[in-house]
């Protein structure tokens, strides 16, 4: 069961050109994602006129800032750039505001980024414009008073609004920015549709002790830092919102096509030579001395059974780790690695068929493992879940939460 490497280091020192070459064997093979120079960003934009709500498909550069991501969302939504905010939405709550000092690759593929079109307010030497994030809460108060914010549903607007702003000016900007996701037909609407308008600090308290923000030209007080919660209490109006609100069900536009990512891609990428860090700086015995050496892997000999495993969690810096989700697509029957095996070796014919895959859903703080398995008699598929199993079609074994690969050779 046990294949084998051929490492081969080549010191820099041109003086010295020394080259070690050593076999080294193995049981596994932890083959690591590429780095793309470029990726994906889904942006949901929300209008400010009202237009229909689009998702775009945004193509950035991987090491990039979000200042390219700015641009480029304004561009294909065909808004000006300094009018489009970018925020992050985590639990129905704008989680972080992006500037350009911010990088794209803080950005994981499951976060959830919302563009906002604001070109309303204008700051003045008397005035000065804020950012509220607008969220959406259920009639439900505690006894002191408070309503909270972790209860927020549906997805949060942003508005921008001057720090002198009137009851009666909040209540007709909250009216513009709802009426795009509510329904056409003024049948609908004839009943009491629209919220209470509470003003709530981070933590979720009260700020007015009055009741719901009246309609009226008194100043409106709202500080950075502060929340306007809309309380439905008609459900009927709200289930359209929530409905027309989510980024799941809008038109999708932009770079769909990029090169899927093979189980071969992960192979070479195994395989390619390499410049060693100061930190794994490799000892010439002929320079006498610790050298950034450049470090090539190939496949020697290879096992029987053939295990790969493929290196979702990676540590991205010292404080952050990150799992990557990419589906990764790998053949059922007839992986071929002849290509990488040494053809001095005698053991290029590497075929392998799949007989198992361990799949690992969730992230990074925690999750749910499961396998599926081919039975050798029948070739069926089978999935087991802890003390549960059931026959599976062969289309449910490639997932984007394959996590090890399980390979017998072809004979």
């Amino acid at each position: 069961f046990m294949g084998q490497l051929k490492s081969t280091v080549v010191c820099p020192n041109e003086k010295c050109g020394n080259v070690s070459v050593t076999f080294d064997p193995f049981m596994y093979l932890t083959v690591p994602f590429p780095r793309r120079s470029t990726r994906r960003v889904t942006v949901h934009v929300v209008h400010n006129a009202p237009r229909s709500v689009k998702s775009y498909v945004v193509v950035v550069e991987a090491r990039g800032g979000c200042g390219e991501l700015m641009e480029k969302v304004a561009e294909m939504a065909e808004i000006p750039k300094d009018e489009v905010i970018i925020g992050e939405v985590y639990k129905s709550k704008i989680f972080r505001i992006f500037t350009n000092e911010h990088k794209i690759d803080s950005i994981r593929p499951s976060d959830v980024i919302v563009a906002y079109h604001l070109p309303e307010a204008k700051g003045t030497k008397e005035t000065e414009v804020i950012e509220v994030p607008v969220l959406h809460g259920r009639r439900v108060e505690t006894e002191d008073g408070r309503i909270s914010i972790s209860s927020a549903v549906g997805l949060p607007l942003l508005v921008l609004l001057s720090d002198k702003v009137t009851k009666a000016q909040v209540h007709k900007e909250i009216k513009s920015k709802l009426q795009r996701f509510l329904p056409s037909d003024p049948e609908a609407l004839k009943d009491e549709w629209y919220p209470d308008i509470r003003v709530v600090d981070k933590s979720g308290q009260r700020l007015e002790d009055d009741g719901p923000m009246a309609d009226d030209n008194a100043e409106a007080k709202i500080e950075a830092g502060h929340n306007l919660v809309l309380v439905w209490s008609n459900q009927k109006v709200f289930k359209h919102y929530l409905a027309a609100s989510n980024p799941g069900k809008w038109e999708k536009l932009g770079a769909q096509a990029m090169k899927g990512l093979t189980v071969y891609d992960c192979v070479e990428q195994f395989c390619k030579r390499e410049t060693l860090s100061k930190n794994d700086a490799w000892y010439c015995s002929k320079c006498k001395g610790f050298q950034q050496a450049t470090k090539k892997l190939d496949l020697y000999r290879c096992p029987e059974i053939l295990i790969i495993h493929l290196k979702r969690f990676v540590q991205r810096s010292a404080a952050y780790r990150e799992k990557i989700s990419e589906f990764v697509d790998f053949p059922i029957k007839g992986l071929n690695l002849s290509q990488y095996v040494v053809a001095s070796s005698g053991d290029e014919d590497a075929i392998y068929d799949l007989y198992a895959v361990s799949n690992h859903m969730g992230g990074i703080h925690g999750g749910h493992y499961h396998a599926y398995a081919r039975n050798h008699i029948t070739n069926r598929w089978y999935l087991f879940d802890d003390s549960r199993t059931r026959e599976v079609n062969i289309n449910s074994v490639r997932s984007s939460a394959a996590y090890v690969l399980y390979y017998q050779r072809r004979h």
